[in-house]
C-alpha cells in the first residue's frame, strides 16, 4: 500500500474536522493574514491547504505550517501526521540529490529504481558539449511548482501515451504530484535529449493553459526581459463534475500588443461650434446632464478557484479615468460572487436618481463563457438576467435614455485565428453571436432571434458592446490589461469629442482585430444596440 501524500492527508483533514474546528481553522489562517479572509469562508480546509501550497507556504518537504495549523485546533493526530508527510517528503529529496551527484547526467535521475531507469541516448554525430548546451533540466523545478497539479496533461502534450500516463498514476514510487511531474520531464529529457529543448516545454505548457509557468522559465518563447508582458486568452473555465478549476491560457508576447499598459487618459473636450451642429442637425439622444449619468463598473480578479485575472487593475484604472472624462459618476463592484452581483446590479438599476441623468454606463470585466459571466465564487450569473433588470418594464426612469453595456469577458474555450485560416469557424460564429446579442437585447417570446414584425421590445435604448465572439476567449495581457478596454479607452478619449458611439465601436473593432498574439491568436470585437437609428448618441465631453 502507497504511503500517505500530503494531498492524502490535506483530503483527511478537510473530511475530519469539526465545524468549529474548522472556523478555527480560517480564524487563524485570517488573522495571520496568509489569505484573503473573504476567499476563505467559502473555501473548506482541503482548498485552504491548496491555496497555501500554490502561495508557496506548504513547500516540499515543510510542512511546519500546516503542524503550526493543527496545534493552534488541537489536532495531534494530524499533528503527526503532517510531520511524518514532511520527514517522508525530505527523505525523497535527499534520495533525489544523492542520485544526481552519483548520475553521468543529473537530468537521468528518476523516482523508479535503478534497472528501470531509461538510458540517456545521444544523437549519432552530436557531441557531449554540443548536448549539454542547452540544459531544460535547470526549469524542471520551476515548472514542478507551477504544473504538478496538471502533470498529466503536460505528459500528453509532451508525447507520452495512455498507458504511459496510467502507469505514472498508479507507480508506487511516485506517491504526490509533485514527484509524478519530475518523473515525467525526466523521462522526457532522457528520451529526447537535444530535441527536448526549452522551446519545446514552452509550447507544451503553453498548450496545456499553463503559460504563467512557460513565461516564468527563463529566455526563448517565455522570456519576459522585454518588460512587455503576457497576453493572456483570459477568462477560460474548465468544468470537471461540480469542481471548476481555471485555465487561463497566456500567450506570449510578439509584437502584436502596442504594450498600452495604464494609459494616460486625457479625454478630449467638444467645441460648443460642433455641438451646435449636431443639434441642429442630427437631433442626437440628451447629452447635458451632470453627471451624464451613473456608471457601474465591475471588476472581478480573485477567484476561489478560477486563475486570478492578472492585469485586471489595469483595466480598471483605465475604465474609470476614462468614465471620469466622459463625465460619469462611477460605482466600482471589486470581487463580488455571483449573488453578490445580482444584488449590486438590481440596486444599481433601481436608482431614484436615474430619472435626473441622461445615460447609463455598465462594464462588466470578469471569467466567464457563453451567455454567462463567473462570481469569485464560481458561480454563474446570466447575462440574459442582468439586462433584464435594465428593461423598460423594470427600469422606468432610464426608459428612452440610453443603456450602454461593455464585457470583458470570455465566451467560449477556442481561440480565433483569423479570417485567413480556411478551417476557421469564425462566420459560422458571426452568426452565433448575433443571434445570442439579438436575445440579450430582444426577449424572445418564441425561438426567433429577433423580434417578430410589430412586436416591440421592452429593452430598448440599449447597447451591447462584446470584446470577443460567441465561443471565443478575451485576451488580456497581465501587466497591460486586455485589448479590448485598451481600445476604448484609446479610442473613446481620442474622438468622443466629435464622434457618435456606433462609430467609435467600429474603430475598436478595427483596432483590436489588427493585434495578434505570438501563437497567431486574433480577438474579435462585436457590437449590437436597439439606439433609436434617427438618435446617434454623442458624449459630448466638456460640453455642459
Amino acid at each position: 500500500m502507497a504511503e500517505k501524500s500530503r494531498y492524502d492527508l490535506y483530503l483527511e483533514i478537510s473530511q475530519n474536522l469539526e465545524d468549529h474546528e474548522s472556523k478555527d481553522l480560517r480564524t487563524y489562517v485570517s488573522s495571520n493574514k496568509l489569505l484573503p479572509a473573504r476567499d476563505l469562508q467559502r473555501m473548506n480546509p482541503q482548498q485552504i491547504f491548496v491555496k497555501l501550497e500554490q502561495k508557496g507556504k506548504l513547500q516540499t518537504g515543510d510542512l511546519s505550517l500546516l503542524v503550526d495549523l493543527m496545534t493552534k485546533i488541537n489536532r495531534d493526530d494530524f499533528v503527526k501526521e503532517a510531520e511524518k508527510v514532511a520527514a517522508r517528503e525530505r527523505e525523497a529529496l535527499k534520495r533525489e540529490n544523492k542520485s544526481d551527484r552519483g548520475s553521468d547526467f543529473s537530468d537521468e535521475t528518476l523516482a523508479v529504481p535503478p534497472a528501470k531507469r531509461p538510458r540517456f541516448q545521444q544523437p549519432p554525430g552530436q557531441s557531449a558539449k554540443q548536448t549539454t548546451t542547452v540544459d531544460v533540466s535547470k526549469h524542471f523545478d520551476t515548472v514542478i511548482k507551477g504544473v504538478s497539479h496538471n502533470w498529466d496533461g503536460l505528459a500528453e502534450e509532451l508525447g507520452f501515451s495512455d498507458n504511459d500516463i496510467k502507469g505514472l498514476r498508479h507507480n508506487q514510487y511516485l506517491p504526490d504530484p509533485d514527484r509524478k511531474c519530475r518523473e515525467v520531464l525526466h523521462r522526457w529529457k532522457n528520451k529526447h535529449a537535444s530535441k527536448a529543448t526549452l522551446q519545446v516545454l514552452q509550447n507544451a505548457l503553453i498548450n496545456i493553459n499553463e503559460g504563467e509557468t512557460a513565461e516564468k522559465l527563463e529566455g526563448g518563447a517565455g522570456s519576459s526581459s522585454s518588460g512587455l508582458g503576457k497576453d493572456l486568452v483570459g477568462d477560460q473555465k474548465q468544468i470537471t463534475g461540480n469542481h471548476v478549476t481555471g485555465r487561463e491560457l497566456l500567450i506570449l508576447k510578439a509584437g502584436g500588443d502596442e504594450g498600452d499598459g495604464k494609459i494616460d487618459v486625457k479625454v478630449e473636450k467638444c467645441d460648443v461650434g460642433f455641438w451646435e451642429k449636431i443639434m441642429d442637425e442630427e437631433n442626437p439622444y440628451k447629452m447635458g446632464s451632470k453627471p451624464r449619468g451613473y456608471a457601474l463598473v465591475l471588476n472581478n480578479r480573485n477567484f476561489t478557484n478560477l486563475r486570478d485575472r492578472k492585469g485586471a487593475a489595469v483595466d480598471l484604472d483605465n475604465i474609470n479615468a476614462l468614465l471620469e472624462g466622459l463625465s460619469f459618476k462611477t460605482h466600482v463592484l471589486p470581487d463580488k460572487t455571483a449573488e453578490e452581483i445580482k444584488e449590486e446590479v438590481r440596486a444599481f438599476s433601481q436608482r431614484k436618481d436615474h430619472r435626473q441623468m441622461d445615460c447609463c454606463f455598465v462594464v462588466l470585466m470578469s471569467h466567464g463563457d457563453e451567455g454567462v459571466i463567473y462570481g469569485t465564487d464560481d458561480k454563474t450569473v446570466k447575462l440574459d438576467d442582468i439586462f433584464a433588470m435594465f428593461d423598460d418594464n423594470k427600469c422606468p426612469r432610464l426608459k428612452g435614455k440610453p443603456k450602454l453595456f461593455f464585457i470583458q469577458a470570455c465566451r467560449g474555450r477556442n481561440i480565433y485565428k483569423g479570417e485567413d485560416e480556411t478551417d476557421s469557424s469564425a462566420p459560422d460564429v458571426q452568426v452565433d453571436l448575433k443571434s445570442e446579442m439579438r436575445r440579450l437585447l430582444y426577449p424572445p417570446k418564441d425561438e426567433a432571434d429577433g423580434p417578430a414584425a410589430g412586436e416591440t421590445s421592452t429593452r430598448t435604448d440599449m447597447f451591447c458592446g462584446y470584446a470577443t465572439q460567441l465561443g471565443y476567449q478575451a485576451i488580456r495581457n497581465t501587466e497591460h490589461g486586455s485589448w479590448f478596454i485598451q481600445a476604448i479607452t484609446k479610442v473613446f478619449m481620442k474622438h468622443a469629442k466629435n464622434t457618435r458611439l456606433v462609430r467609435m465601436m467600429e474603430m475598436v473593432k478595427r483596432d483590436v482585430s489588427k493585434r495578434e498574439a505570438s501563437f497567431g491568436g486574433k480577438q474579435e470585437v462585436d457590437f449590437l444596440s436597439t439606439l433609436q437609428k434617427q438618435k446617434p448618441l454623442y458624449f459630448f465631453p466638456g460640453e455642459d
